[in-house]
Protein backbone atom coordinates (compact mmCIF):
# COMPACT_ATOMS: atom_id res chain seq x y z
CA UNK A 1 0.00 0.00 0.00
CA UNK A 2 2.89 2.48 0.92
CA UNK A 3 4.32 1.92 -2.77
CA UNK A 4 0.97 2.74 -4.18
CA UNK A 5 0.67 5.79 -2.37
CA UNK A 6 4.35 6.47 -3.19
CA UNK A 7 3.58 6.15 -6.89
CA UNK A 8 0.55 7.92 -6.84
CA UNK A 9 2.18 10.80 -5.27
CA UNK A 10 4.84 10.55 -7.70
CA UNK A 11 2.03 10.91 -10.73
CA UNK A 12 0.74 13.48 -9.35
CA UNK A 13 3.97 15.76 -8.81
CA UNK A 14 4.54 14.83 -12.48
CA UNK A 15 1.25 16.21 -13.26
CA UNK A 16 2.19 19.49 -11.63
CA UNK A 17 5.16 19.78 -13.54
CA UNK A 18 4.40 18.86 -16.78
CA UNK A 19 1.18 21.58 -16.70
CA UNK A 20 3.69 24.06 -15.27
CA UNK A 21 6.20 24.04 -17.51
CA UNK A 22 4.92 24.35 -21.27
CA UNK A 23 8.34 23.11 -22.84
CA UNK A 24 7.21 19.36 -21.16
CA UNK A 25 4.95 17.99 -23.82
CA UNK A 26 1.44 16.57 -22.82
CA UNK A 27 2.58 12.95 -24.33
CA UNK A 28 5.62 13.01 -22.26
CA UNK A 29 3.84 11.27 -19.34
CA UNK A 30 3.59 8.23 -20.97
CA UNK A 31 7.47 9.05 -22.43
CA UNK A 32 8.67 9.05 -18.28
CA UNK A 33 7.09 5.48 -17.37
CA UNK A 34 9.84 3.83 -19.90
CA UNK A 35 12.17 5.45 -16.74
CA UNK A 36 10.60 2.88 -14.36
CA UNK A 37 9.37 0.02 -16.39
CA UNK A 38 11.74 -2.41 -14.90
CA UNK A 39 10.98 -1.65 -11.31
CA UNK A 40 7.60 -1.14 -11.02
CA UNK A 41 4.52 -3.79 -11.75
CA UNK A 42 2.40 -2.70 -14.70
CA UNK A 43 -0.12 -1.61 -12.29
CA UNK A 44 1.49 0.70 -10.72
CA UNK A 45 3.09 1.80 -13.94
CA UNK A 46 -0.42 2.71 -15.50
CA UNK A 47 -1.78 4.91 -12.28
CA UNK A 48 1.30 6.91 -12.51
CA UNK A 49 0.43 7.18 -16.15
CA UNK A 50 -2.58 8.07 -15.65
CA UNK A 51 -2.44 10.58 -12.99
CA UNK A 52 0.39 12.48 -14.57
CA UNK A 53 -1.79 12.63 -17.93
CA UNK A 54 -4.46 14.12 -16.22
CA UNK A 55 -2.43 16.53 -14.14
CA UNK A 56 -0.80 17.69 -17.00
CA UNK A 57 -4.26 18.88 -18.72
CA UNK A 58 -5.27 20.09 -15.14
CA UNK A 59 -2.88 22.27 -13.81
CA UNK A 60 -1.91 23.67 -17.39
CA UNK A 61 -3.94 27.03 -16.73
CA UNK A 62 -2.14 27.80 -13.80
CA UNK A 63 1.12 29.47 -15.42
CA UNK A 64 -1.47 30.25 -18.67
CA UNK A 65 -3.33 32.63 -16.53
CA UNK A 66 -0.94 33.96 -14.20
CA UNK A 67 2.21 33.93 -16.01
CA UNK A 68 0.65 33.15 -19.92
CA UNK A 69 3.02 30.17 -20.56
CA UNK A 70 0.91 28.05 -22.08
CA UNK A 71 0.86 25.04 -19.31
CA UNK A 72 -0.28 22.85 -22.69
CA UNK A 73 -1.27 23.55 -26.22
CA UNK A 74 -4.19 23.76 -26.01
CA UNK A 75 -4.43 27.26 -23.75
CA UNK A 76 -2.69 28.94 -26.54
CA UNK A 77 -6.32 29.32 -28.19
CA UNK A 78 -7.08 31.80 -25.62
CA UNK A 79 -3.38 33.57 -25.02
CA UNK A 80 -4.15 36.85 -26.41
CA UNK A 81 -7.48 37.25 -24.20
CA UNK A 82 -5.40 36.95 -20.91
CA UNK A 83 -3.60 40.72 -21.99
CA UNK A 84 -6.70 42.83 -21.43
CA UNK A 85 -7.14 41.12 -18.03
CA UNK A 86 -6.58 42.28 -14.67
CA UNK A 87 -5.54 40.65 -11.52
CA UNK A 88 -8.95 40.12 -10.54
CA UNK A 89 -10.13 38.85 -13.69
CA UNK A 90 -7.26 36.24 -13.31
CA UNK A 91 -7.87 35.38 -9.81
CA UNK A 92 -11.69 34.48 -10.85
CA UNK A 93 -10.15 32.55 -13.57
CA UNK A 94 -8.06 30.26 -11.53
CA UNK A 95 -11.37 29.18 -9.15
CA UNK A 96 -13.48 28.79 -12.31
CA UNK A 97 -11.07 27.20 -14.26
CA UNK A 98 -10.47 24.67 -11.90
CA UNK A 99 -14.01 24.03 -10.84
CA UNK A 100 -14.54 23.42 -14.28
CA UNK A 101 -12.00 21.15 -14.92
CA UNK A 102 -12.87 18.93 -12.21
CA UNK A 103 -16.34 18.49 -12.90
CA UNK A 104 -15.64 17.89 -16.58
CA UNK A 105 -12.76 15.30 -15.37
CA UNK A 106 -14.68 13.18 -12.77
CA UNK A 107 -18.05 12.87 -15.65
CA UNK A 108 -15.35 12.01 -18.15
CA UNK A 109 -14.41 9.19 -15.74
CA UNK A 110 -17.81 8.09 -15.06
CA UNK A 111 -18.38 7.90 -18.88
CA UNK A 112 -15.20 5.74 -19.24
CA UNK A 113 -16.33 3.41 -16.76
CA UNK A 114 -19.37 2.80 -17.78
CA UNK A 115 -18.70 2.61 -21.03
CA UNK A 116 -16.48 -0.06 -20.03
CA UNK A 117 -18.32 -2.50 -18.14
CA UNK A 118 -21.01 -1.99 -20.85
CA UNK A 119 -18.67 -3.00 -23.71
CA UNK A 120 -17.24 -5.97 -21.64
CA UNK A 121 -20.69 -7.79 -22.41
CA UNK A 122 -19.73 -7.70 -26.06
CA UNK A 123 -16.69 -9.42 -25.98
CA UNK A 124 -16.96 -11.45 -29.06
CA UNK A 125 -18.16 -8.63 -31.43
CA UNK A 126 -14.72 -6.46 -30.58
CA UNK A 127 -12.69 -9.88 -31.19
CA UNK A 128 -14.51 -10.18 -34.94
CA UNK A 129 -12.04 -9.57 -37.68
CA UNK A 130 -14.69 -7.82 -39.21
CA UNK A 131 -15.07 -5.19 -36.01
CA UNK A 132 -11.20 -4.75 -35.73
CA UNK A 133 -10.73 -4.12 -38.96
CA UNK A 134 -13.64 -1.40 -39.53
CA UNK A 135 -12.44 0.40 -36.00
CA UNK A 136 -8.69 0.39 -37.64
CA UNK A 137 -10.05 2.32 -40.72
CA UNK A 138 -12.30 4.62 -38.66
CA UNK A 139 -9.18 5.59 -36.13
CA UNK A 140 -7.09 6.08 -38.90
CA UNK A 141 -9.40 8.35 -40.83
CA UNK A 142 -10.01 10.56 -38.37
CA UNK A 143 -5.78 10.27 -37.24
CA UNK A 144 -5.80 11.93 -41.35
CA UNK A 145 -8.64 14.21 -40.99
CA UNK A 146 -7.42 16.10 -38.09
CA UNK A 147 -3.86 16.32 -39.25
CA UNK A 148 -2.81 19.33 -41.35
CA UNK A 149 -1.92 17.62 -44.19
CA UNK A 150 -3.32 14.66 -44.45
CA UNK A 151 -1.93 12.97 -47.53
CA UNK A 152 1.43 13.31 -45.88
CA UNK A 153 0.00 11.84 -42.66
CA UNK A 154 -1.33 8.76 -44.93
CA UNK A 155 2.04 8.28 -46.51
CA UNK A 156 3.77 8.47 -42.56
CA UNK A 157 1.38 5.56 -41.73
CA UNK A 158 2.48 3.62 -45.43
CA UNK A 159 6.30 3.62 -43.96
CA UNK A 160 5.01 2.63 -40.70
CA UNK A 161 3.44 -0.12 -41.89
CA UNK A 162 6.51 -0.96 -44.25
CA UNK A 163 8.59 -1.21 -40.90
CA UNK A 164 5.84 -2.53 -38.79
CA UNK A 165 5.24 -5.84 -39.24
CA UNK A 166 7.84 -9.02 -38.49
CA UNK A 167 5.85 -11.93 -38.21
CA UNK A 168 3.80 -12.06 -40.87
CA UNK A 169 5.62 -14.28 -43.06
CA UNK A 170 3.15 -14.91 -46.07
CA UNK A 171 4.25 -11.20 -47.11
CA UNK A 172 6.77 -10.48 -50.15
CA UNK A 173 10.32 -11.16 -49.23
CA UNK A 174 11.32 -7.96 -50.41
CA UNK A 175 8.74 -6.50 -47.44
CA UNK A 176 11.45 -7.54 -44.70
CA UNK A 177 14.52 -6.34 -46.60
CA UNK A 178 13.82 -2.46 -45.60
CA UNK A 179 12.92 -3.30 -41.89
CA UNK A 180 16.75 -4.96 -42.17
CA UNK A 181 17.98 -1.18 -42.44
CA UNK A 182 15.86 -0.78 -38.96
CA UNK A 183 15.93 -3.69 -36.97
CA UNK A 184 17.87 -2.42 -33.95
CA UNK A 185 15.19 0.67 -33.89
CA UNK A 186 13.58 0.44 -30.66
CA UNK A 187 10.32 2.11 -29.90
CA UNK A 188 11.83 4.94 -27.34
CA UNK A 189 14.43 5.46 -30.22
CA UNK A 190 11.21 6.00 -32.11
CA UNK A 191 9.58 8.48 -29.77
CA UNK A 192 12.43 10.94 -29.14
CA UNK A 193 13.57 11.04 -32.78
CA UNK A 194 10.25 11.87 -34.48
CA UNK A 195 8.50 13.86 -31.60
CA UNK A 196 10.53 14.30 -28.27
CA UNK A 197 13.73 16.26 -29.77
CA UNK A 198 12.26 17.74 -32.81
CA UNK A 199 9.13 19.40 -30.29
CA UNK A 200 12.70 20.12 -27.83
CA UNK A 201 14.85 21.84 -30.96
CA UNK A 202 11.46 23.79 -32.38
CA UNK A 203 10.33 25.12 -29.24
CA UNK A 204 10.41 28.86 -29.08
CA UNK A 205 7.83 29.62 -26.31
CA UNK A 206 8.61 32.81 -24.10
CA UNK A 207 6.62 34.02 -21.35
CA UNK A 208 5.63 37.50 -21.34
CA UNK A 209 7.44 39.59 -17.99
CA UNK A 210 4.81 39.25 -15.41
CA UNK A 211 4.66 42.00 -12.85
CA UNK A 212 4.90 40.59 -8.94
CA UNK A 213 0.98 40.06 -7.67
CA UNK A 214 -0.75 38.47 -5.31
CA UNK A 215 -2.74 35.23 -7.41
CA UNK A 216 -5.56 33.97 -5.30
CA UNK A 217 -8.20 31.34 -6.41
CA UNK A 218 -11.08 33.32 -6.04
CA UNK A 219 -14.84 32.08 -5.49
CA UNK A 220 -17.20 34.79 -7.58
CA UNK A 221 -20.80 35.21 -8.23
CA UNK A 222 -20.03 34.53 -12.39
CA UNK A 223 -22.50 32.03 -13.86
CA UNK A 224 -20.44 29.48 -14.97
CA UNK A 225 -22.33 26.05 -14.79
CA UNK A 226 -24.30 25.81 -17.59
CA UNK A 227 -21.03 26.89 -19.44
CA UNK A 228 -19.38 24.07 -17.87
CA UNK A 229 -21.67 21.08 -18.14
CA UNK A 230 -21.81 22.46 -22.02
CA UNK A 231 -17.85 22.23 -22.60
CA UNK A 232 -18.08 18.89 -20.67
CA UNK A 233 -20.65 17.47 -23.23
CA UNK A 234 -17.51 18.81 -26.30
CA UNK A 235 -14.81 17.70 -24.20
CA UNK A 236 -16.31 13.97 -24.17
CA UNK A 237 -17.42 14.03 -27.76
CA UNK A 238 -13.91 15.19 -29.09
CA UNK A 239 -12.03 13.15 -26.98
CA UNK A 240 -13.31 10.35 -28.39
CA UNK A 241 -11.81 11.64 -31.42
CA UNK A 242 -8.22 10.14 -32.56
CA UNK A 243 -5.58 13.25 -32.67
CA UNK A 244 -4.84 16.27 -30.53
CA UNK A 245 -8.23 14.98 -28.75
CA UNK A 246 -7.39 17.79 -25.80
CA UNK A 247 -6.42 20.82 -28.49
CA UNK A 248 -9.57 20.02 -30.79
CA UNK A 249 -12.01 19.85 -27.37
CA UNK A 250 -10.14 23.15 -25.82
CA UNK A 251 -10.83 25.21 -29.42
CA UNK A 252 -14.29 23.64 -30.00
CA UNK A 253 -15.86 24.55 -26.55
CA UNK A 254 -13.84 27.99 -26.79
CA UNK A 255 -15.73 28.72 -30.16
CA UNK A 256 -18.98 27.62 -28.85
CA UNK A 257 -18.96 30.10 -26.46
CA UNK A 258 -17.80 33.14 -28.80
CA UNK A 259 -21.14 35.15 -27.73
CA UNK A 260 -20.86 34.70 -23.78
CA UNK A 261 -17.52 36.68 -23.88
CA UNK A 262 -14.08 36.29 -23.38
CA UNK A 263 -14.37 35.21 -19.24
CA UNK A 264 -16.78 32.32 -20.16
CA UNK A 265 -15.00 31.12 -23.23
CA UNK A 266 -11.73 30.30 -21.49
CA UNK A 267 -14.07 28.55 -18.57
CA UNK A 268 -15.24 26.65 -21.39
CA UNK A 269 -11.67 26.04 -23.00
CA UNK A 270 -9.82 24.82 -20.00
CA UNK A 271 -13.14 22.70 -18.68
CA UNK A 272 -13.28 20.85 -22.44
CA UNK A 273 -9.55 19.95 -22.31
CA UNK A 274 -9.60 17.40 -19.41
CA UNK A 275 -12.35 14.92 -20.83
CA UNK A 276 -10.07 15.35 -24.02
CA UNK A 277 -7.63 13.29 -22.10
CA UNK A 278 -9.35 10.96 -20.53
CA UNK A 279 -11.72 9.54 -23.13
CA UNK A 280 -7.99 8.35 -24.38
CA UNK A 281 -8.73 5.53 -21.58
CA UNK A 282 -11.77 3.90 -23.05
CA UNK A 283 -10.24 2.75 -26.00
CA UNK A 284 -7.12 1.69 -24.82
CA UNK A 285 -8.78 -0.15 -22.10
CA UNK A 286 -11.31 -2.01 -23.82
CA UNK A 287 -9.39 -2.68 -26.98
CA UNK A 288 -5.58 -1.79 -26.92
CA UNK A 289 -5.96 0.93 -29.00
CA UNK A 290 -3.67 4.08 -28.37
CA UNK A 291 -5.95 7.30 -29.81
CA UNK A 292 -3.49 9.92 -28.69
CA UNK A 293 0.61 9.97 -28.23
CA UNK A 294 0.90 9.30 -24.73
CA UNK A 295 -1.49 5.91 -24.95
CA UNK A 296 0.59 4.43 -27.69
CA UNK A 297 3.55 5.11 -25.78
CA UNK A 298 2.30 3.13 -22.91
CA UNK A 299 0.94 0.86 -25.01
CA UNK A 300 4.09 0.00 -26.11
CA UNK A 301 5.64 -0.43 -22.56
CA UNK A 302 3.02 -2.80 -22.09
CA UNK A 303 3.87 -4.46 -24.75
CA UNK A 304 7.55 -4.74 -23.48
CA UNK A 305 6.41 -6.41 -20.36
CA UNK A 306 4.29 -8.73 -22.19
CA UNK A 307 1.19 -7.50 -20.73
CA UNK A 308 -2.30 -7.77 -23.10
CA UNK A 309 -3.64 -4.94 -21.26
CA UNK A 310 -6.89 -5.73 -22.13
CA UNK A 311 -6.98 -9.48 -20.00
CA UNK A 312 -4.67 -7.41 -17.58
CA UNK A 313 -7.31 -4.41 -16.57
CA UNK A 314 -10.28 -7.10 -16.00
CA UNK A 315 -7.90 -9.02 -13.60
CA UNK A 316 -7.74 -8.55 -9.66
CA UNK A 317 -5.87 -5.76 -8.28
CA UNK A 318 -2.91 -6.67 -6.36
CA UNK A 319 -3.61 -3.94 -4.00
CA UNK A 320 -7.53 -4.21 -3.73
CA UNK A 321 -7.92 -7.93 -4.31
CA UNK A 322 -12.11 -7.21 -4.49
CA UNK A 323 -11.77 -4.72 -7.71
CA UNK A 324 -10.86 -5.17 -10.77
CA UNK A 325 -7.33 -3.37 -11.95
CA UNK A 326 -9.57 -1.01 -14.24
CA UNK A 327 -11.77 -0.22 -11.29
CA UNK A 328 -8.56 0.90 -9.09
CA UNK A 329 -7.18 2.64 -11.91
CA UNK A 330 -10.74 4.53 -11.82
CA UNK A 331 -10.72 4.86 -8.76
CA UNK A 332 -7.10 6.15 -8.32
CA UNK A 333 -7.67 8.59 -11.58
CA UNK A 334 -10.29 10.04 -9.86
CA UNK A 335 -8.78 10.97 -6.46
CA UNK A 336 -6.15 12.33 -8.49
CA UNK A 337 -8.53 15.19 -10.27
CA UNK A 338 -9.67 15.67 -6.70
CA UNK A 339 -6.65 16.39 -5.31
CA UNK A 340 -5.29 18.78 -8.50
CA UNK A 341 -8.05 20.58 -7.64
CA UNK A 342 -7.20 21.23 -4.08
CA UNK A 343 -3.81 21.67 -5.32
CA UNK A 344 -4.50 24.15 -8.04
CA UNK A 345 -6.76 26.40 -6.15
CA UNK A 346 -4.26 26.83 -3.16
CA UNK A 347 -0.27 27.91 -2.96
CA UNK A 348 -0.41 29.72 -6.48
CA UNK A 349 2.13 32.54 -5.55
CA UNK A 350 4.15 29.00 -4.71
CA UNK A 351 3.65 27.92 -8.20
CA UNK A 352 4.37 31.31 -10.21
CA UNK A 353 7.83 31.46 -7.89
CA UNK A 354 8.85 28.18 -9.13
CA UNK A 355 8.20 28.72 -12.74
CA UNK A 356 9.58 31.97 -12.82
CA UNK A 357 12.76 30.91 -11.31
CA UNK A 358 13.12 27.78 -13.04
CA UNK A 359 11.26 28.67 -16.82
CA UNK A 360 14.25 29.80 -18.11
CA UNK A 361 16.40 26.38 -17.41
CA UNK A 362 13.54 23.92 -17.96
CA UNK A 363 14.62 23.27 -21.45
CA UNK A 364 18.01 22.03 -20.21
CA UNK A 365 16.30 20.23 -17.60
CA UNK A 366 14.52 18.20 -19.60
CA UNK A 367 17.32 17.81 -22.19
CA UNK A 368 19.55 16.39 -19.46
CA UNK A 369 16.61 13.91 -18.56
CA UNK A 370 16.34 12.65 -22.07
CA UNK A 371 19.89 12.27 -22.80
CA UNK A 372 19.83 10.08 -19.35
CA UNK A 373 17.28 7.95 -20.76
CA UNK A 374 18.70 7.96 -24.69
CA UNK A 375 21.71 6.43 -22.51
CA UNK A 376 20.14 3.95 -20.62
CA UNK A 377 18.22 3.01 -23.99
CA UNK A 378 21.32 2.17 -25.62
CA UNK A 379 23.14 0.62 -23.22
CA UNK A 380 19.80 -2.47 -23.43
CA UNK A 381 19.81 -1.82 -27.04
CA UNK A 382 21.21 -4.69 -28.80
CA UNK A 383 23.51 -2.47 -31.29
CA UNK A 384 26.47 -0.94 -31.30
CA UNK A 385 26.58 3.29 -30.42
CA UNK A 386 27.29 4.02 -33.79
CA UNK A 387 24.29 2.27 -35.34
CA UNK A 388 22.26 3.69 -32.56
CA UNK A 389 23.43 7.20 -33.01
CA UNK A 390 23.00 6.65 -36.71
CA UNK A 391 19.45 5.78 -36.49
CA UNK A 392 19.11 8.32 -33.64
CA UNK A 393 20.11 11.32 -35.74
CA UNK A 394 18.35 9.59 -39.44
CA UNK A 395 14.73 9.76 -37.10
CA UNK A 396 15.58 13.20 -35.15
CA UNK A 397 16.13 14.42 -39.14
CA UNK A 398 12.83 13.02 -40.07
CA UNK A 399 11.06 14.21 -37.27
CA UNK A 400 12.05 17.73 -37.40
CA UNK A 401 11.34 17.52 -41.42
CA UNK A 402 7.57 16.52 -40.18
CA UNK A 403 7.64 19.51 -37.70
CA UNK A 404 8.32 21.70 -39.98
CA UNK A 405 5.87 20.97 -42.54
CA UNK A 406 3.48 21.39 -39.97
CA UNK A 407 2.47 17.39 -39.92
CA UNK A 408 2.35 14.91 -37.25
CA UNK A 409 4.57 11.78 -37.39
CA UNK A 410 1.50 9.80 -34.99
CA UNK A 411 0.52 7.72 -38.01
CA UNK A 412 3.91 6.93 -38.83
CA UNK A 413 4.36 5.73 -35.04
CA UNK A 414 0.50 3.89 -35.27
CA UNK A 415 1.95 2.01 -38.11
CA UNK A 416 4.54 0.89 -36.53
CA UNK A 417 3.01 -0.54 -33.77
CA UNK A 418 -0.08 -1.89 -35.12
CA UNK A 419 1.56 -2.60 -38.72
CA UNK A 420 1.83 -6.37 -37.84
CA UNK A 421 -2.20 -6.58 -36.61
CA UNK A 422 -3.33 -4.87 -39.38
CA UNK A 423 -1.84 -6.67 -42.04
CA UNK A 424 -2.81 -10.01 -40.16
CA UNK A 425 -6.18 -8.83 -39.66
CA UNK A 426 -6.73 -7.67 -43.43
CA UNK A 427 -5.45 -11.23 -44.56
CA UNK A 428 -7.83 -12.91 -42.27
CA UNK A 429 -10.18 -11.06 -43.48
CA UNK A 430 -10.06 -11.66 -46.84
CA UNK A 431 -9.66 -15.42 -46.19
CA UNK A 432 -12.52 -15.25 -44.58
CA UNK A 433 -14.51 -13.28 -47.51
CA UNK A 434 -12.83 -14.47 -50.60
CA UNK A 435 -11.37 -17.68 -50.24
Amino acid sequence: MITLLLVAGAGLLTGVLLGLFSVFPIYFAGFLVYAFHGAWSPELLLIFWMTAAIGSQFFGSVSTITLGIPGESSALVYMRDLKSMTLDDRNRLLYHTAKGSLFAGLVALAVVWFMYHWLGSKANMLASVNFVLAVFAIVIALFAATDRRPLIALGLLTIGIMLGPNNNYALPEWWYKIQQVFENTSFFLLIVGLMILPDLIFDRLSSDEAIRQKYVAEDSDDRTWWTIIKSTAIGIFAGSVPGPAAETASAAAYHAHRRQGVFQQIVAAETANNPGVVMMFLPFFVMALPITASSLIIGNVMDIKNVDIVEFVAQSSQFFPNFSVFDVLMMAAAAATTFYFLLSTRFIDFYVAIVKRLYGQSRWLLALLIMGMILADMYFNETTVIIYTTLLIFFTAVGMTIKYFKANPILLIFGVMFGDKLIWSLMQFYTIHFL
